[in-house]
C-alpha cells in the first residue's frame, strides 16, 4: 500500500527486500482504527517495513490487520469476500457497470489477502500463475530493491562489484551480504535474481560519502493456497 522502498524492519531492525508474501509495509495514514491505540503504536515506532516472520507485533496482535480491513473497505472499494485459513480475503469492487461488465480501476488489485497477524500482500488482475508442490500455487512477482550499499563494509562491497560486473546476481547473496539470509532462506526463492535497474539515473548518489545507493529489479515467486485465489475470483493454472 505505499511505494516506500524497502529499508529495515521496525521490530527487528534488519534489512528487508519487500517481497509480497513474505514482507509488508504499513504505512502511518493507516492508524485510524483507535485514537489511543494509533497513538500508542505510533510513538512505539510500529510502522514502516517489517518482515512477516518478525510479527505479531507484541502487545498489539491484531492492529495492523485492523487499520487494513478499514482502509481497504472505506477507502479502497474492496469487499470482505470470505475468511478461511486464517486469512481474509478482499476483492475489488468496481465502481459501474455497463451491459453487465465491470469497468475496472487498472490502477486497483484485483485482491488484499491480509493475515490474522497482519502480513499483507495484493494481487492483481491477471497473475503469472503456475503449478507448485504440496498442493499450492506459485505467483511470479517482481520487486524494487533500492538499497544503500556501505562501501566500507566488506560484504557489500563484494556485493557491489558484483553488481557491477554481471548482469545480475542472486538473491541469496545480496541477502548473505545485508546478515539476512535467514530470514530469506525458503528454498522457493533459491533462483530469485536482482537484476540493476537500467530506468534509474541516480545509481550513484551518495557514492562520495562512502555509500553507493544501487537500485535493483527482483525477480522471485511465491507460493499461495488456491483455495485463497478461488476465494478472490482468479481462475487456477491447469492442473491445480
Amino acid at each position: 500500500m505505499s511505494s516506500q522502498t524497502p529499508d529495515r524492519c521496525f521490530l527487528c531492525g534488519r534489512k528487508v527486500f519487500g517481497l509480497k508474501g513474505w514482507d509488508a509495509y504499513y504505512d502511518t495514514f493507516l492508524a485510524r482504527t483507535d485514537a489511543d491505540e494509533d497513538r500508542i503504536v505510533l510513538d512505539k515506532g510500529l510502522y514502516g517495513w517489517c518482515h512477516g516472520v518478525c510479527l505479531p507485533i507484541p502487545g498489539h496482535e491484531s492492529y495492523w490487520r485492523r487499520c487494513l480491513a478499514k482502509s481497504l473497505q472505506e477507502i479502497r472499494r474492496h469487499h470482505l469476500a470470505s475468511r478461511l485459513l486464517g486469512y481474509e480475503v478482499f476483492v475489488h469492487q468496481p465502481p459501474e457497470r455497463r451491459k453487465g461488465r465491470a469497468l475496472w480501476n487498472k490502477l486497483a488489485n484485483r485482491a488484499y489477502f491480509v493475515r490474522e497477524d497482519g502480513l499483507y500482500w495484493p494481487i492483481e488482475h491477471a497473475p503469472k500463475l503456475s503449478v507448485g508442490t504440496s498442493g499450492m500455487v506459485h505467483v511470479a512477482a517482481g520487486s524494487l530493491v533500492d538499497s544503500y550499499l556501505d562501501l566500507s563494509d566488506e560484504r557489500q562491497r563484494a556485493l557491489h562489484a558484483a553488481i557491477a560486473s554481471k548482469e545480475s546476481i542472486s538473491l541469496r547473496d545480496a541477502a548473505a551480504c545485508f546478515g539476512v539470509e535467514d530470514l530469506y532462506s525458503d528454498l522457493l526463492l533459491a533462483n530469485a535474481q536482482m537484476v540493476t535497474d537500467p530506468m534509474n539515473t541516480f545509481r550513484n548518489i551518495g557514492k562520495e560519502s562512502g555509500f553507493d545507493r544501487v537500485p535493483c529489479i527482483l525477480s522471485y515467486r511465491y507460493r499461495i493456497n488456491p483455495r485463497l485465489l478461488e476465494a478472490a475470483g482468479i481462475q487456477l493454472p491447469v492442473g491445480t
